[in-house]
């Protein structure tokens, strides 16, 4: 009778050995891409030019605030035609940065493509018309999450402050300064929280009345306040191209004018300076930017 229980016993054991085991996921291996610098009118990597031969990349438009970067079965065959087509950056409009891009932003980093992110989204975002109150403890915690998300991946390339919030409305100019304050917010930010520098700039509209004087604005100031780069979205049948180091539509980038000092990467000719020079008029035509010391105390935590 024991010889039988214990026979029993065994036969039941096996069957429940015998299905299937629990699979755990893995997370994908995090590959490493060189930062993307800048210094006088161009980008580097690695003390050599870096030319941005880019994309949009928001599938359904920016409207949808859709995240196609946490969604691997929408990224995948993506960056597959992004290889073929020799692109080495996208610019993404929309994240949440809530969930995990763990899989999409390192499929990208494989395929040697950087990512050109806008820290602002539909709901968090400098209201164009009354910029004051969206400039608040509220959204300055949505701008850092996000830079805590991305700032993981080395083939973040760079984040825009700002997009086109500055248009052809006359009274849409008193939000530079907040957007410069964003500017200095996020630079302080990724240089205290960081192990590496990540580029800040600002995507302008282009209203031929305003584009150079903004140009101009967001290229002076300290350190912290002046934009990396200067971007603005034109056609290539209405742009005169003055900032541009690309001949194909869409985004069009100019890097802050660098002084004359040690910020040129070694073993490369000094570069001339952006055609966006700053002056002190330019500083003081839009208005000092606001300061987030009583908003955020994120300096403290």
């Amino acid at each position: 009778m024991r010889s039988g229980s214990l026979v029993s016993a065994l036969a039941a054991a096996s069957a429940v050995q015998a299905g299937p085991t629990h699979t755990v996921q893995q997370k994908p291996r995090q590959v490493s891409l060189p930062p993307v610098t800048a210094t006088g009118n161009a980008f580097f990597v690695n003390g050599e030019r870096f030319f941005v031969r880019g994309v949009d990349y928001q599938p359904g438009g920016s409207s949808l605030n859709i995240d196609p970067l946490a969604d691997p079965d929408v990224c995948t065959p993506d960056i597959e035609k992004f290889k073929k087509l020799g692109i080495n950056v996208i610019r993404v409009y929309s994240t949440d940065n809530s969930k995990d891009h763990s899989v999409c932003m390192n499929l990208l980093a494989e395929a040697g493509i950087y990512v050109v992110l806008d820290a602002n989204n539909p709901k968090y975002s400098i209201n164009r018309e009354k910029p004051a109150p969206s400039y608040n403890a509220e959204y300055l915690q949505s701008i850092f999450a996000t830079i805590d998300e991305f700032g993981k991946y080395t083939n973040t390339m760079a984040f825009f402050s700002g997009n086109e919030v500055i248009h052809d409305k006359v009274e849409t100019t008193r939000a530079a300064r907040f957007v410069k304050a964003v500017t200095r917010d996020m630079r302080q930010y990724i240089r205290t929280r960081l192990d590496r520098q990540i580029l800040v700039g600002y995507s302008a509209a282009d209203v031929a009345d305003n584009r150079m004087q903004t140009a101009a604005y967001f290229n002076c100031g300290t350190d912290d306040e002046r934009s990396d780069f200067f971007a603005f979205v034109c056609d290539i049948l209405s742009c005169a191209c003055a900032f541009c180091n690309m001949l194909t539509p869409g985004p069009r980038m100019t890097i802050r004018g660098a002084p004359a000092t040690s910020r040129r990467p070694a073993g490369t000719s000094k570069s001339r300076t952006s055609q966006a020079t700053a002056s002190p008029s330019s500083c003081r035509n839009m208005g000092a930017s606001p300061t987030s010391e009583t908003l955020v105390r994120w300096r403290l935590s």
